[in-house]
């Protein structure tokens, strides 16, 4: 998808070292909403749709997959760790955070005798790619 002269600015805004916080967050946004208007024609499948992110080299083949690691970027992260105060921009990123302190390991490979399992989903997802 070809990026127009609106997003760049506003990705140039996020990625700026002199922005307020409130800034980035409002730019990420805007960047959020011409994201969805713009990929919404897309069909899953069709080939990898890449992250917009100034540096960020990372394409997925679902849309979702998409929203979900473009939520990494967004600088409004209210789900904070009780343990260490990290802070995430989704629930889910914060669960499967909290299982590397509890050392709880649910997600399981399901490939013919293979007895790996991880405590995080984009660790699984990685050891399906290899």
């Amino acid at each position: 998808a070809k990026i127009n002269n609106n997003m760049n600015n506003l990705l140039e805004q996020l990625a700026s070292c002199t922005a307020t916080e409130e800034q980035k967050a409002d730019a990420f946004s805007q960047i959020e909403h011409q994201l969805k208007t713009q990929y919404d024609n897309l069909v899953d499948g069709s080939g990898p749709i890449a992250c917009p992110m100034l540096n960020c080299k990372r394409a997925y083949k679902t849309k979702y997959s998409l929203w979900r690691h473009f939520q990494t970027h967004n600088p409004r992260k209210p789900h904070s760790c009780t343990i260490c105060n990290k802070s995430f921009s989704l629930v889910q990123y914060l669960r499967d955070h909290m299982n590397l302190h509890s050392g709880d390991k649910p997600y399981k490979c399901d490939f013919p005798g293979c007895k790996a399992s991880f405590s995080q989903a984009g660790k699984l997802s990685f050891h399906k790619r290899q």
